[in-house]
């Protein structure tokens, strides 16, 4: 498999997406949000992208370090919102848990591409700014005046399982 059509499954995947996001907010936006007001909620994952460029060639070292930042991203989300619901803290923003499912789907992937591709690709997705919620805010075009991060969060309602 070489063509770019069927690279387009790889950046369609469900798995590959959700870990993309996962990726991106623990990195990113999270840094913006420090930046931008000083409120970083979740760990900055610093040198994880340089860490993926390093193990891109080798599967099962991609596989495993994927896994630890999975593993890690997971148990900061459910450590927060525990820290939160002990504080009685409210409307925060709050981050999806990577599933077994989406996990599954990704893993798949290094089995049928090249591990270097699937791994660019998700430094590449985890690096761009989703722009899904940019009409939602009013913005003419597409990046202009928008901030990375803005409208990626999920309300407590989308994060119900």
């Amino acid at each position: 498999m070489s063509t770019s059509e069927d690279y387009g499954k790889i950046v369609q995947d469900e798995g590959f997406r959700a870990v993309a996001t996962a990726i991106r907010r623990a990195t990113v936006s999270e840094q913006f949000h420090k930046a931008r007001a000083g409120r970083q909620d979740y760990e900055i994952h610093y040198g994880l992208f340089q860490d993926l460029r390093q193990k891109a060639r080798f599967k099962d070292q991609i596989v495993a370090l994927l896994s630890q930042f999975i593993a890690s991203y997971n148990y900061e989300n459910a450590r927060r919102a525990e820290q939160k619901a002990r504080s009685g803290g409210g409307d925060e923003r709050r981050r999806p848990q990577v599933t077994q499912q989406q996990l599954d789907q990704l893993i798949g992937l290094f089995d049928r591409f090249p591990p270097e591709v699937v791994t660019l690709l998700l430094t590449a997705y985890g690096s761009a700014r989703d722009v899904r919620d940019a009409g939602k805010r009013g913005d003419a075009v597409v990046g202009a005046g928008a901030t990375p991060g803005e409208g990626e969060y999920p309300t407590v309602e989308e994060q119900a399982d």
